[in-house]
Order: structure tokens, then C-alpha cells, then sequence
């Protein structure tokens, strides 16, 4: 069966919105997600306090620096 070129060019909004669907649904999972996550954390308790020590330390070896708290 050969194929015209009208019918290769009738194809393309179908091969270009399938793929294109597929990356907005991922893309719009992704934002869902966060979304549904944002709303989970108002859930747990918030308290009041006071920061009284914090401190990052640092190594560094031939592999590069590790900050550790």
C-alpha cells in the first residue's frame, strides 16, 4: 500500500498532539503532586520557638567539600 503525501501530512497533528498530551499530563502530574502535598502539610502542628545554635560543618578530600549539619 503506498502512501500519499496528503496522507503523511494528515497524520501529523496526530503524531506531534499524542506525545505532546503524554508530556502535559506528566508535567501536570508533577504540579498535582507539590499541590496535594502543600495542602497535606497544614495538617501537622506548628509551634513557636527559638533558633539557639546552628552550625554547618564542612570536609574536603580529593572527591570535593560535604556539608553535614
Amino acid at each position: 500500500m503506498r502512501f500519499t503525501w496528503g496522507q503523511t501530512l494528515s497524520r501529523f497533528p496526530l503524531l506531534f498532539l499524542i506525545p505532546w498530551t503524554l508530556i502535559v499530563l506528566v508535567f501536570d502530574g508533577f504540579l498535582g503532586h507539590g499541590m496535594v502535598r502543600q495542602l497535606q502539610s497544614m495538617r501537622h502542628p506548628s509551634v513557636t520557638g527559638t533558633i539557639t545554635r546552628s552550625e554547618v560543618s564542612t570536609h574536603s578530600d580529593g572527591d570535593g567539600t560535604t556539608y553535614s549539619f
